[in-house]
């Protein structure tokens, strides 16, 4: 998944050449501390990818703000082909007291080929915050032509969603989670098609990184 040449100049610039994290899914699964029982948002709904090639750039600016910007092939990280266009993906976040805030954002053709006719551009707009003590959040996205065929396509299409979760630790060991997503992911081709998801269970800190957890999971596709 990741291969790639590092050179960190300083602090506010370390920039990567290869496949590594792309800007928004990774910095997600960070904040949210949960991956392990389901991917976030974005990953879920398949608009978006963690790693990809390209050239990426990263850095805080200070105390409080931090960024990332990716110049990427679009194909993700499994396909190493080349594109005709450069596909680009950034976030601006910020701490503040005890909240994590992000914005971000991707446009491009996803990894299009020379000779192939795009008629359409892939775009998303990502938001997202988290409190960081008991961390309890909220993410959204919102995607316009987001997939490799809709870009080759004739007809465009539109998806949104949110997701609300949230973890509360009862004692040093034992933490209550929840999690409810609701995404539209056919706006404009199949409006009434909608995917709700939600899980609740509790997890167990075995040891130092080690963690249990029971969950019950429901996810349902309806149109």
């Amino acid at each position: 998944k990741k291969a790639y040449i590092e050179g960190k100049f300083s602090n506010a610039f370390d920039l990567k050449v290869g496949s590594t994290d792309l800007p928004w899914i990774p910095y997600a699964e960070g904040v949210y501390g949960y991956r392990y029982i389901e991917n976030t948002l974005s990953d879920k709904a398949k608009v978006g990818t963690s790693a990809d090639w390209g050239v990426h750039a990263s850095g805080k600016l200070g105390p409080i703000f931090s960024y990332a910007i990716s110049a990427v092939n679009g194909n993700g990280y499994k396909n190493t082909s080349r594109a005709k266009s450069v596909d680009v993906e950034g976030r601006l976040s910020a701490k503040l007291d005890q909240f994590d805030f992000a914005i971000g954002g991707y446009t491009g053709k996803l990894g299009a080929t020379y000779g192939v006719a795009t008629p359409h551009t892939a775009n998303r707009f990502n938001a997202r915050l988290v409190g960081d003590r008991a961390k309890i959040g909220v993410e959204y996205f919102s995607a316009n032509d987001y997939s490799a065929a809709i870009v080759k396509g004739a007809a465009e299409d539109k998806a949104d969603g949110y997701s609300v979760f949230g973890g509360y630790r009862l004692t040093p060991v034992y933490t209550l989670i929840g999690r409810y997503d609701d995404v539209k992911p056919n706006k404009d081709t199949n409006s009434s098609k909608e995917d709700k998801y939600y899980n609740f269970g509790v997890q167990y800190a075995a040891f130092k990184n080690v963690n249990f957890a029971l969950m019950m999971k429901h996810d349902e596709l309806k149109s």
